[in-house]
């Protein structure tokens, strides 16, 4: 059983229950969160999850552990866009002195924008050439609102972009966005503008970042994720 403070109030998660459990990660796990009348009247009647990071071992995951702790406090998480799904409210531990995740709303009926890429999804689900060019023109509006509001995406790619039923885009994985003095930590190697990073010097089959997300680097990801979704296949890769 898991034990979060949100808003001041405890709530216990049974983490041993699998229908509890929404989705897995290597960072965190994201589970079912029944908010009691409180949070509703606070944040609004909504279905929500909450994104818990797995227990900090090591000394660089203690360190990240304290990095997303200041960021999960300090960015301003109300200046993005509707359809990016940031922190509603933090998750803290039972001693409420450590930020360990957050809540979040979730969306009904999504599923990942990878999953339009193969020819069995689209045919399965009827998607034509038209409905892709909505779901990217939805995209593309996305990514001007999300630099308008002072953030860079970063580690950008097509599994952080849901798709409904009609079309519509949401970005989840907030927490990672850039802004300002955060810097966004991780990359996906097929999604990453190939000018920010190299080989790691010990290890050469590994890459490493060498530069800094921007604008740019959201674009490129965003044309990587275009091209891939027209012609089948990644620009840079047989």
């Amino acid at each position: 059983m898991k034990t979060v403070v949100v808003d001041g109030q405890t709530y216990r998660l049974d983490d041993q229950d699998p229908r509890v459990l929404v989705g897995t990660g290597g960072e965190a796990d994201v589970y079912w969160f029944e908010p009691n009348q409180e949070f509703i009247r606070r944040h609004g009647d909504n279905r929500y999850v909450v994104k818990i990071a797995h227990p900090a071992e090591t000394k660089a995951q203690k360190r990240t552990a304290r990095e997303r702790q200041d960021r999960l406090s300090s960015v301003p998480w109300g200046q993005l866009p509707d359809n990016v799904i940031a922190p509603v409210a933090l998750a803290y531990d039972a001693s409420q002195q450590e930020a360990i995740g957050y809540v979040m709303v979730y969306v009904p009926d999504a599923v990942p924008l990878s999953d339009f890429k193969t020819a069995e999804f689209r045919e399965t689900n009827s998607i034509t050439i038209e409905h892709l060019m909505r779901i990217m023109a939805n995209l593309h509006a996305t990514v001007n609102a999300i630099h308008a509001s002072g953030f860079v995406i970063g580690d950008f790619n097509d599994k952080n972009v849901l798709v409904t039923p009609d079309l519509e885009v949401w970005m989840i994985d907030a927490d990672s966005l850039q802004y300002e003095g955060w810097e966004s930590p991780a990359f996906t190697e097929t999604f990453v503008d190939p000018k920010i990073i190299a080989p790691h010097p010990d290890r050469p089959s590994a890459l490493i970042k060498t530069g800094a997300f921007s604008q740019a680097t959201d674009w490129y990801a965003f044309a990587v994720m275009l091209f891939q979704l027209v012609v089948g296949i990644h620009p840079y890769m047989d």
